[in-house]
């Protein structure tokens, strides 16, 4: 759902900005 998009998309962002 939409939570789970969130999720994903924060998650992503930690990634690229841990990167």
């Amino acid at each position: 759902g939409m939570c789970d998009f969130l999720d994903e998309m924060a998650k992503m962002m930690g990634q690229a900005s841990s990167s």
